[in-house]
């Protein structure tokens, strides 16, 4: 059975693999970029269980719209409002469609409809991403958002992850596949 990788044993096995010295400068400044690399791939290609999560915002009355870091998903998966204490799912549409039904906040509801629209890089100066809603919420409703997450990255400072420690053969021959390019 394969012992997991901590921060330091990675390099030293990468390095070892590479024929390079642990200390060589190039080598250091691609670590972390071998890393990411090598994360992500494996995330996108396994879609780990443990990636995905579940965040809650609150829609505020009057306002259809409601702006989500994109920091906390790389993808949305699904939108519920909490109505009473019971999670109703609210479906996704184009944003065209929202936009001529509810154009305006004449007619005020309980949010059915959402649809994701752009960022808001521009005026605030933080990227997010922006989801609308149809109809104009009457009050103000907690919105529970599940997606895809990614998880914190193996460095000097987070030792381990859970690809180090569960599957530290596929981090090294997808670092070895990074590295040999």
């Amino acid at each position: 059975m394969t012992t997991g990788l901590t921060y330091s044993t990675y390099v030293t096995q990468i390095a070892t693999m590479s024929v390079v010295p642990e200390t060589d400068p190039n080598y250091v400044i691609i670590i972390p970029q071998m890393i990411t690399y090598a994360e992500n791939r494996l995330c996108r290609d396994l879609d780990f269980l443990s990636t995905q999560v579940s965040n809650t915002y609150t829609l505020t009355s009057g306002s259809n719209s409601l702006s989500i870091p994109t920091s906390d998903f790389v993808t949305l998966e699904t939108v519920n409002i909490n109505i009473s204490g019971a999670l109703t799912p609210v479906l996704p549409v184009a944003k065209e469609f929202l936009q001529n039904v509810w154009g305006s906040n004449n007619t005020l509801g309980v949010p059915t409809y959402f649809a994701v629209y752009g960022g808001d890089l521009a005026t605030t100066g933080k990227v997010s991403q922006n989801l609308i809603f149809g109809p104009w919420p009457d009050s103000n409703y907690t919105i529970s958002v599940t997606g895809t997450a990614r998880p914190a990255s193996l460095s000097a400072t987070n030792t381990t992850t859970f690809i180090s420690n569960y599957l530290p053969d596929l981090m090294i021959m997808v670092s070895m596949i990074y590295i040999s390019a």
